[in-house]
């Protein structure tokens, strides 16, 4: 009499993961949406070419940002923000820049990023000398989720904002080699 087993092994579904979300918006998401969602930032413009005076415009880079005095009431949670800049690509939200007003409660951001996104999976400290040779410390957390990326700079530099990032990493890598293979053959064009 023979026995014969059979196994059955469960096919491990491994979703892809979701994109980080900012506020009321998450990276990915149309310009369209992220409009609806923040009426009060809707100055939109074409980014340049490596963001330099006279550099030609990129056609699927589009940033926007606060209109005046809109900017005084920005926050993230509850510290004040010096400004909030969307980025798009191909007109999806793939970055959110915001500076902090000071490091006077980046304390509390922290803790809000750790307590909505976890434990941070990355930290770096580096060392730099300011021009009069005064020696300071910059660090950056980091959490990552597979798809996007979410990292905190500060150091401890007088008058150096803290800066908190939000990116899609895909598109965030494509912007970022279009900028440097036009930087690249614009100087070899002026040789």
């Amino acid at each position: 009499m023979a026995f014969f087993i059979v196994l059955t092994v469960a096919a491990s579904s491994q979703s892809t993961p979701e994109p980080y979300a900012v506020k009321s918006d998450k990276l990915g998401e149309s310009i369209t949406q992220w409009k609806v969602n923040n009426p009060r930032l809707d100055d939109c413009r074409n980014s340049t070419i490596g963001d330099r005076p006279g550099a030609a415009s990129d056609p699927y880079v589009v940033y926007c940002s606060p209109r005046g005095a809109e900017e005084e009431s920005l926050t993230y949670a509850t510290a004040p923000l010096l400004t909030e800049i969307a980025w798009f690509y191909k007109s999806a939200l793939y970055k959110v820049e915001m500076p902090l007003h000071s490091r006077a409660r980046l304390s509390q951001v922290m803790t809000g990023l750790e307590e909505k996104f976890g434990a941070p999976s990355g930290r770096e400290t580096t060392p730099f000398q300011n021009g009069l040779g005064a020696r300071f410390e910059q660090e950056g957390l980091t959490w990552k989720n597979g798809v996007s990326t979410i990292e905190i700079v500060y150091s401890n530099s007088p008058g150096n904002a803290p800066v908190l990032t939000f990116v899609l990493d895909a598109p965030d890598k494509e912007v970022t080699k279009r900028w440097k293979e036009a930087d690249g053959s614009k100087a070899r064009s002026d040789m």
